[in-house]
C-alpha cells in the first residue's frame, strides 16, 4: 500500500479516500501503524480529513441534516 501512496500528493490521496470504502479506509488505518514516520507525517492528515468529512456526513443524514 504505501508504494502507491509514495507518489501521490496531497489532493490526489484525499480524492483516493473519497473513493475508498470503509473497509479500505480500515486497511490504511491498520497500515498506518506500521508506516515510516515520513509516510505517516504525509497521509495521517489526510485521512483525518476524510474520516471527519464522513462523520460529519453521517451525523446529519442522523439528524436531518441539522446539527444540534
Amino acid at each position: 500500500m504505501n508504494e502507491e501512496f509514495n507518489w501521490l500528493t496531497a489532493s490526489d490521496l484525499g480524492n483516493l479516500f473519497r473513493k475508498y470504502s470503509e473497509d479500505r479506509l480500515r486497511e490504511v488505518v491498520e497500515w498506518l501503524n506500521g508506516a515510516t514516520p515520513e509516510q505517516y507525517a504525509k497521509v495521517k492528515p489526510i485521512l483525518d480529513k476524510e474520516l471527519n468529512r464522513r462523520a460529519a456526513e453521517a451525523y446529519e443524514q442522523k439528524n436531518g441534516g441539522e446539527w444540534i
